[in-house]
């Protein structure tokens, strides 16, 4: 808060895990931005943490070259200030070490002591803070193809190396900031999760694994053809990196898992009471029953109404993503609501339109075979999902489908508001 309160444009980077890491070990791993771009990465370093550690600083690379007007502070989480400075006047002080060093051309700044990069500790992770300067990241743009993932005290050492080539000053040094031990149990979060100011704007969240490049295609719905439709047609659409197993499984280890929603507010995910506790044989009948009765047969459905066995159904249901699924829907749906919009369209990264659900709704005349391929096809889903939502103000949810088959249609029963 004392950053954005100096004016800096902070953003919350979520860091890659160990799912990715060992995908990078494995030959290689689709990553994700900010602004929704898919990049690949190669190589490999020393341990899962350590790719996961060096991976993040790569990606924290990319996001910075997409601004190269101002000086770029990256942080570590767990950074800390120094114990004789207090927060505000370290805040101004820094944002001043940080231009004053772009402004006589010194390419970077480390905010921590750097120890000698030809003699560094096996393992070393010790960097928390650093500076890049807009004539470093015009130069980084063009290097960064080529770095690989490697040991992150070897890619910060090429960093470093970078910095100095051809560099008419040595990097300065500025004692600023430290580690600090990263402790199990997290305080409790600083402000209270309230909805924005409410406004009419709508809001399309499209939820992807970072690592599924072969998901951001066209005609899918996280395909660029399709987020630029639905953008054009002015609706606000963001590409919202899914929760992964190593969040699932944090939230089983520890009980309980920290996460921002947005760049400003935090809660936590846990499990609710009793979340560990299989079901009996009669709750287990009356939630196939529920299932039976509410889910087409053809669908993609959360139980296989032929097994008859949900014991453990309440943990993970039938899958083993079903936890962290629901923590990226979460997200979505919480940051939706801080921002204040009226209303917001979720959807997964693989959704199609049907060519003949598309053609039945006058949406597209042109395309042939099974899935519309017409951009155009989204913004008149969205468009007609939110008509539908303004008409049914006793509604407060919406499934445009499910799976493989859409829901059966039936009576609207007093939904849709009487003058509709």
């Amino acid at each position: 808060e004392a950053l954005r309160a100096a004016g800096t444009d902070v953003e919350v980077l979520r860091a890659s895990c160990k799912c990715q890491a060992k995908r990078v070990q494995e030959g290689g791993v689709h990553e994700l931005t900010e602004n929704g771009r898919t990049l690949k990465f190669t190589g490999a370093a020393k341990s899962l943490a350590d790719t996961s550690l060096a991976l993040s600083h790569l990606r924290a690379w990319h996001e910075a070259i997409e601004v190269t007007a101002v000086p770029v502070l990256v942080l570590m989480a767990e950074a800390t200030i120094q114990s004789v400075h207090r927060i505000g006047p370290w805040t101004s002080q820094i944002l001043a070490v940080a231009t004053a060093a772009a402004q006589r051309g010194d390419a970077l700044l480390w905010l921590s002591n750097p120890p000698d990069w030809g003699r560094l500790p096996a393992g070393y992770a010790g960097c928390c803070g650093y500076m890049l300067s807009p004539s470093f990241l015009h130069r980084l743009k063009t290097l960064l193809p080529t770095l690989q993932v490697q040991p992150s005290d070897q890619l910060l050492a090429r960093l470093h190396r970078l910095a100095m080539d051809h560099s008419q000053r040595p990097v300065a040094c500025a004692q600023m900031v430290t580690g600090s031990s990263i402790h199990q149990s997290a305080p409790c979060p600083s402000t209270s999760l309230h909805p924005g100011r409410c406004h009419s704007g709508v809001k399309v969240v499209v939820i992807t694994l970072a690592h599924r490049g072969d998901r951001r295609v066209d005609p899918l719905v996280g395909g660029p053809s399709a987020l630029k439709a639905m953008r054009e047609a002015g609706f606000d659409v963001e590409v919202l990196r899914a929760s992964c197993y190593c969040e699932r499984d944090a939230v089983d280890q520890y009980g309980r898992l920290p996460c921002f929603f947005d760049h400003k507010h935090w809660g936590y995910f846990q499990r609710y009471e009793g979340a560990a506790r299989a079901l009996d044989s009669e709750e287990e009948e009356d939630l196939l029953e529920y299932l039976n009765d509410n889910y087409e047969h053809g669908a993609e459905r959360l139980a296989d109404p032929e097994d008859g066995d949900l014991a453990g159904y309440l943990r993970d249901t039938n899958w083993p993503g079903a936890t962290s699924c629901a923590m990226s829907h979460i997200r979505g749906l919480i940051k939706a609501a801080l921002e204040g919009y009226e209303f917001a369209l979720v959807f997964e990264d693989d959704a199609v339109i049907p060519t003949s659900v598309a053609t039945t709704r006058g949406w597209c005349e042109a395309c042939e075979g099974q899935l519309c391929f017409c951009p155009s096809a989204w913004a008149f889903c969205v468009q007609e999902a939110v008509d539908l939502m303004r008409r049914a103000p006793q509604l407060d949810l919406l499934y445009l489908g499910v799976g493989e088959a859409f829901e059966p249609p039936g009576p609207h029963g007093g939904i849709l508001a009487e003058e509709s």
